[in-house]
């Protein structure tokens, strides 16, 4: 049965809430933790093993909920898995750089047309500024499933270390095609949750550095003492509850893909050519399927045939 957004929502903070319970120095190192895993993936060009960490720290949470937070450059001597998780990234953010740079080069081409064809410059920045907008929603659009699709192929990556960024990419594609509205969606739900928990300090922090710039006398510096400790407060909350909210939503990803992603090696194989009475050629597609320790990674467990 197909579990909703909500379902895999909710499992997530039922996790880090159960997690973090354990032990004040498991929600402390669950917040050291998160700027620490965004550090190694953010190197991921030298340390592409910590930057896949976070699957084994959500699969120990999955299967036994707890986890070792000792996880650290596992995999990076994987010259395989080094270099697909390089071409995976370079393609998905890649498309993403393209993306952008296209909006922009579009922006700008259709604005100089604009100001060459319509004498008033106010209604050419109009028409530009329509322009731009569907651009931008275009451009959105392509970046979210840029995006999605490495949040699944990073996942898919250490499901199975076998596949080549081919197999990886290709599986990413059909998980987005078939699941990325539900993993949006996700997204979105765990970034609102981030937002609420941050909002506070920093809307009234904001607040505050106004009316310290609108005051007078001794009130700027009482306002911007008052707007510091605000922010030592939003330090404290997000070093006890920070890394909470963060695992849950990285759990709730996990949980999905883990229900949804497949991690399968597609081979095409074309035999000799041979004629048959009508003059066709016949194909084999192989599928050898990875996930099963049992099974040999090139052993094929399925074949089907068609013809041409």
């Amino acid at each position: 049965m197909a579990r909703s957004i909500f379902t895999y929502f909710g499992a997530g903070h039922k996790k880090a809430r159960k997690y973090c319970r354990k032990g004040l120095g498991n929600r402390i190192l669950a917040s050291l933790y998160q700027p620490l895993s965004l550090l190694g993936t953010l190197s991921v060009v030298f340390a592409a093993g910590f930057a896949a960490s976070d699957f084994s720290f959500n699969y120990m949470l999955k299967e036994a909920d707890d986890a070792v937070l000792e996880k650290s450059f596992d995999g990076a001597e994987n010259g395989k898995t080094y270099l697909t998780t390089i071409v995976v990234s370079s393609v998905c953010l890649g498309i993403l750089g393209s993306v952008i740079a296209l909006i922009v080069g579009f922006y700008f081409l259709f604005l100089n047309i604009l100001l060459e064809a319509v004498p008033n410059p106010a209604e050419a920045n109009t028409f530009g500024f329509a322009i731009l907008a569907a651009l931008i929603v275009v451009g959105a659009i392509a970046a979210m499933i840029a995006l999605m699709t490495l949040q699944a192929a990073l996942y898919i990556i250490n499901k199975n270390k076998l596949l080549g960024a081919g197999d990886v990419l290709y599986n990413a594609f059909r998980f987005v095609k078939a699941h990325g509205v539900k993993l949006f969606l996700l997204d979105v739900l765990n970034i609102l949750s981030i937002a609420l928990m941050v909002a506070p300090y920093v809307g009234v922090g904001i607040g505050l550095n106004m009316l310290a710039g609108a005051s007078y006398g001794f009130f700027p510096v009482l306002f911007r003492c008052i707007t510091y400790g605000f922010y030592a407060i939003g330090l404290l909350v997000f070093l006890f509850y920070g890394g909470q909210v963060l695992i849950a939503m990285r759990y709730s990803i996990f949980d999905l893909l883990s229900d949804e992603a497949e991690a399968t090696k597609y081979v095409v194989v074309y035999p000799q050519t041979t004629f048959s009475e009508s003059g066709k050629k016949g194909k084999f597609v192989e599928v050898v399927n990875l996930d099963d320790e049992e099974v040999h990674p090139m052993e094929p467990i399925s074949k089907e045939e068609e013809v041409e």
